[in-house]
């Protein structure tokens, strides 16, 4: 129920601001900051930093739900609030090492994601909690809102850096935060002119993050990233609308019908989530922007509210996510709860009753613009991506395929690995997770895809119960040379099969590969795949050679972990792919 997850995740809030109000606070160093710069890790210096912003959030939302809210307890939470609160407006820079340059005039003022972030979270906190902070932090956090944030942005010629106008979530989350932050501060301190300025650029620069988006509405960056971008939109247009009456047509563009029912597409049975590019395959959703969409838009729906990510499941503590999980949520509860017409309305992919399995169909979601389908039958389901080596966040995964069967896991995307300098520079696919042989996709010669736009599927299109792609050109092969890839979900079982045709010169050498967490079993023809309550058999119908490789990488928290690679060396003609259940 949409309600007990409401109260219990307030309960959680006041809980853990009950502990912090008597932690101390953690302390940015000079050593954590230049690790960085030193050895290319984020993530020493990042936990520090987002612990620190775990404390801003929970103490300012605990003081606002707490039942008792003028209180001692309240009163605890907002004095170690002040205090969070001045500690943060001393911090050298807001921005994070990894969007640095420290060889340039000003660097301590670069406006980036969190910058921009933190800039909206004092904004909002030190108004919302006026009356129960001194006048002199208020006025602090005024003045330095202004001055490492609005007033760079506003002096800048535009772009002020390359997310001001750009396709992706840099520029909803910069631009949306920096909006916000305006409309927080600027509203009664005579500077109506500054704030038209910022509202106005604001709202020039994010329809270009829409466009970001295919033309059907998919994400590209993957469901993580969509959640991201979308809940600063979305939250400028909200206190847009607050401020002024009006969300000058934010919430009118023409790609937002599609883009807002794209997230309840990406779940799969198991509650599994599709994590093509830096995604995340067990990624929850967000019920106070899911609900904030069903609000004001047609066909929204709610994966069941045990997908929800709780306070916990975003290791920055976001506090605009976390404060609108339970603002939007309870705007949301107060609309429907009297007509109890859209209150716990699921989009119930992930369990099935008896019924259900024998009596559904395979039903299929395809993104031709995207070049994406996801096949579902049952509580069995498949994701495929055709598209090209340059996305955002990208990685060379044309024609990738992620497959669950009966709930379970058995092909999978990694998603994001762990942030490094590498990640994002000349190394990056030589990470498993940005390159081919991560993928569920052929090799040939030994060598994966290619990065670069020019290397992507060339054709993709749709069958009642199948996909078919060509996938070519995503390698450095001849003009002549073809691979053409069918991708198939049984009808009968839900079982997978995977056709794949090479039209290649004499002497090269194709090899299959097929990303499982599951460790296989191997027997002279085939592999085992053995979850809790099944077996599957891995078949192929021609190979020269099969073997396991064993691969550890860092995902995107740091943590090892271990995958295989299903591999068979495979003649020049049609190979089948099968899986089933035994």
């Amino acid at each position: 129920m949409v309600e007990n997850f409401f109260f219990e995740y307030k309960r959680k809030i006041c809980e853990e601001a009950g502990r912090l109000s008597l932690e101390s606070f953690p302390v940015l160093t000079e050593e954590l900051f230049s690790l960085y710069e030193k050895t290319g890790n984020r993530l020493e210096y990042e936990r520090v930093y987002f612990e620190r912003r775990k404390f801003l959030s929970v103490l300012a939302i605990a003081g606002g739900v707490s039942a008792d809210r003028d209180g001692e307890l309240a009163k605890q939470f907002e004095q170690k609030l002040e205090f969070v609160i001045q500690d943060i407006c001393r911090e050298t820079t807001w921005a994070l090492p990894a969007h640095i340059d420290r060889s340039k005039d000003g660097w301590e003022n670069t406006i980036d994601l969190f910058a921009a972030e933190t800039a909206f979270y004092l904004a909002e906190i030190s108004q919302i909690h006026r009356d129960h902070l001194s006048e002199e932090t208020v006025c602090q956090v005024q003045q330095e809102v202004l001055r490492r944030v609005l007033m760079p942005f506003a002096r800048s010629k535009r772009p002020y850096a390359f997310w001001e106008q750009c396709e992706m979530n840099w520029n909803a989350v910069c631009n949306g935060a920096i909006g916000c932050a305006a409309l927080w501060l600027l509203q009664d301190n005579n500077m109506s002119e500054l704030l038209e300025q910022i509202v106005n650029r604001v709202t020039e620069n994010l329809p270009y993050y829409l466009e970001g988006f295919s033309k059907d509405g998919v994400c590209l960056e993957g469901p993580s990233y969509y959640t991201y971008g979308l809940t600063f939109y979305f939250a400028f247009c909200d206190l847009l609308q607050r401020f002024t009456g009006s969300d000058r047509d934010l919430l009118e563009h023409s790609r937002l019908e599609k883009i807002v029912v794209f997230l309840q597409k990406c779940y799969l049975p198991g509650g599994y989530t599709i994590s093509f590019s830096d995604g995340n395959v067990q990624e929850k959703f967000r019920l106070g922007l899911q609900t904030f969409m069903a609000m004001s838009f047609d066909g929204v729906e709610l994966p069941e509210v045990s997908l929800a990510a709780g306070p916990w499941d975003d290791d920055c503590y976001r506090y605009a996510t976390l404060s609108r999980d339970i603002e939007w949520t309870r705007r949301y509860l107060e609309k429907y709860s009297e007509k109890n017409t859209k209150i716990d309305v699921v989009m119930n992919e992930c369990t099935f009753s008896k019924e259900a399995v024998i009596n559904q169909r395979t039903s299929m979601d395809f993104f031709p613009d995207a070049q994406w389908a996801i096949m579902r039958r049952a509580n069995s389901a498949i994701a495929i991506k055709g598209g090209h080596n340059d996305e955002p966040h990208n990685h060379n995964d044309v024609g990738s395929v992620m497959y669950v069967a009966d709930g379970n896991l058995l092909l999978t995307d990694l998603g994001a690995g762990e942030y490094t300098r590498e990640y994002f520079g000349e190394g990056r696919y030589e990470n498993l997770c940005c390159s081919s042989v991560g993928h569920s996709v052929p090799s040939i010669d030994g060598n994966g895809q290619k990065a670069g736009k020019e290397y992507r599927a060339t054709e993709f299109n749709q069958m009642e119960d199948s996909v078919t792609m060509s996938i070519a050109q995503a390698y450095d092969l001849q003009e002549e040379e073809s691979i053409l890839r069918n991708v198939f979900l049984r009808a009968k079982d839900g079982g997978l099969v995977i056709l794949d045709v090479f039209k290649l010169q004499e002497g090269r050498q194709a090899t299959e590969n097929f990303v499982t967490p599951i460790c296989p079993e191997e027997l002279e023809d085939a592999f085992i795949l053995e979850t809790s309550n099944r077996k599957y058999m891995v078949t192929c119908d021609a190979f020269t050679d099969k073997r396991i490789v064993e691969q550890n990488y860092r995902n995107h928290a740091g943590e090892e972990i271990t995958v295989w690679m299903m591999q068979w060396d495979v003649p020049l003609e049609e190979v089948k792919i099968r899986i089933k259940a035994v």
